[in-house]
């Protein structure tokens, strides 16, 4: 069988949620033996380097698929111009965006990461959908070949019986930041085993602190 490739676009050198899943998709499609060339949407500078990508950046290649991963308004001018364009996104709520709609039923596929994902895309779009897992980058390796050990666990305080929820996500009220504190602290108010660690944009530890304090009171 001939070597499949595909041109990957999205926020491939930017410090998001959507920048570390491109990276993570790419280096999970090079290692599989995709043959790739990379485009990156984001008009901002790199936030991020990674030698592999750079090395894909603009690589030629005859594509069988043009793979766009974002928001999907912001890559649908590229993507109305093929034919051969499958579309990957994600969405917290339980409705898609209308005006999705058009830009999806465009591509030949659409590439969700979960089951909740598929369900409401589902319902609202005439493509075929697939789930397909945010991928994770392999553990670091010393001189040995043995795996580094990470010290996250120590960073956070985590201890192996802790049973911990994990929420990512930029700090806004689209996110509901404030409710999940709350929701946290109202399910767990005499339990002290349960961690909430939220992961969110360092601008917005004061904000956090607030919402903390706010809940608490």
């Amino acid at each position: 069988m001939d070597e499949l490739s595909l041109v990957y676009y999205g926020y491939v050198f930017d410090a998001s949620g959507y920048g570390h899943a491109a990276r993570a998709y790419i280096h999970a499609l090079h290692d599989a033996g995709v043959g790739l060339s990379v485009v990156d949407l984001s008009g901002n500078s790199r936030q991020v380097q990674d030698p592999l990508i750079e090395s894909l950046l603009g690589r030629s290649v005859d594509p069988d698929f043009h793979l766009f991963h974002g928001i999907p308004p912001q890559w649908a001018r590229l993507a109305f111009r093929l034919r051969n364009a499958i579309g990957m996104t994600v969405w917290e709520t339980d409705t898609m965006p209308s005006q999705w709609r058009n830009i999806l039923n465009h591509t030949l596929e659409v590439w969700l990461p979960c089951e909740f994902n598929v369900s409401v895309f589902g319902s609202a779009l005439e493509k075929p959908i697939f789930k397909v897992p945010h991928p994770i980058f392999p553990l670091a390796v010393d001189g040995n070949g043995d795996a580094c050990p990470s010290n996250s666990r120590e960073l956070l305080d985590v201890q192996h019986t802790d049973f911990v929820f994990y929420s990512i996500f930029e700090w806004q009220e689209r996110k509901s930041p404030q409710g999940l504190i709350e929701s946290f602290l109202r399910a767990f108010e005499k339990d002290k085993e349960p961690l909430l660690i939220i992961k969110t944009n360092p601008g917005a530890a004061h904000a956090a602190c607030e919402a903390l304090e706010n809940a608490r009171r």
